[in-house]
């Protein structure tokens, strides 16, 4: 490639072109001939492109690297700038290594003396950062409008249903058993609602780093067992049996009593909603020298291969095979399992073969002493 042609070679003139800033820019700068095709490269875009060397570029129409869902566009931004005026777009494009890009592209006709174009000089901008950073953000305002929506539809629900108890206490001459009843629906829906609401404080003390944490040695023994306490009715009337394998040695970690119920209790909740009636729940702690390992797997729904790797996203929720929520809920339970199990200084992972196979999820904390 005649790189001198177009480097350092060339000099501030008539055409406008500076050679110290094709040399020194960071952006990469190309030099088109009249028919669209490369005639010089910076060192700057040798770099950004993750090329061996310019002489790849050299003589090929620039049209040519781009994807072809985008090539008409560069094309037609070419023939824009040949007729004298700049152009601009922007657009992805890996480099030559694969790494995905996107750029924003300006491209200026140059000129020589008598005013006739005579080269055109590309500068495409790295913009990945800012394009990533805009997605992010819009991908946060979709899923807070999602959520909104979410939280409207599960509160919906329990105030109805309350609203109509406490209506027909009002209106009706009700027996002593039949007032009861209701007063029961009412406090189960009344629960229901106060137990989002203490995850939504939950999820923005994590998020605010405002989660206090009252350290102390922990069985993860009786944790186990005052979870299965909380939840015995629910499995019991679907039907389901829990099976426990805990080890005999004390299984010690320092944490909060608390929180660390709050973990094993989403994560056994889980397995109880998503399993079926007559399903199998196995709960297994373990202790090796500097950890304690907690296992729950079932015989549920089981979870997709796409959704594991954000399943402990916030505002995450599976979907079944028609598309559809799997069940209720505000797709927080998972999110708020990992931030208090990290604060613990453990991890969380999620395990499946597939819709239909089943869960498994491992939690593994520090052991205390060693």
């Amino acid at each position: 490639m005649q790189e001198t042609s177009c480097g350092s070679g060339y000099q501030s003139g008539p055409d406008g072109f500076n050679a110290q800033l094709f040399d020194s820019s960071a952006d990469c700068i190309k030099i088109l001939d009249l028919e669209g095709r490369v005639a010089g490269l910076n060192p700057g875009g040798v770099l950004a492109l993750e090329l061996a060397d310019a002489d790849v570029l050299n003589g090929k129409l620039w049209a040519d690297f781009w994807p072809e869902h985008v090539r008409s566009s560069v094309v037609q931004a070419v023939a824009t700038s040949l007729a004298g005026h700049p152009a601009q777009f922007g657009a992805f494009c890996p480099t030559a290594k694969g790494t995905p890009r996107w750029w924003d592209v300006v491209i200026t006709p140059m000129r020589d003396a008598q005013g006739a174009v005579t080269k055109l000089m590309v500068v495409s901008r790295d913009v990945t950062d800012l394009y990533l950073a805009r997605e992010a953000l819009q991908d946060a305002n979709r899923r807070k409008d999602e959520f909104l929506a979410l939280l409207s539809h599960e509160l919906r629900n329990p105030l109805s249903a309350a609203g109509m108890a406490a209506s027909v206490l009002q209106t009706q001459q009700l027996a002593p058993a039949r007032v009861a009843e209701i007063g029961n629906l009412i406090q189960r829906q009344v629960a229901h609602m106060s137990r989002m609401a203490e995850d939504l404080l939950d999820v923005s003390r994590v998020t605010r780093g405002e989660v206090s944490l009252k350290m102390e040695p922990v069985d993860v023994k009786d944790v186990v067992r005052s979870v299965l306490e909380q939840v015995q009715s629910t499995y019991q009337a679907k039907g389901q049996q829990v099976d426990t394998a805990l080890c005999e040695a004390a299984c010690v970690v320092l944490g909060d009593q608390t929180r660390l119920v709050q973990i094993v209790a989403n994560i056994v909740g889980n397995s109880i909603r998503y399993s079926p009636r007559g399903g199998m729940i196995e709960i297994a702690l373990h202790s090796t020298h500097d950890e304690v390992v907690l296992t729950i797997t079932d015989s549920g729904i089981g979870i997709a291969a796409a959704e594991l790797p954000t399943l402990f996203q916030l505002y995450k929720q599976g979907m079944r095979d028609d598309g559809e929520r799997k069940s209720g809920g505000l797709g927080i339970g998972l999110a708020l399992v990992r931030s208090l199990v990290e604060l613990h200084g453990g991890s969380v992972m999620a395990f499946s073969d597939g819709p239909g196979l089943g869960s498994r999820f491992k939690v593994c904390f520090p052991a205390y002493g060693v």
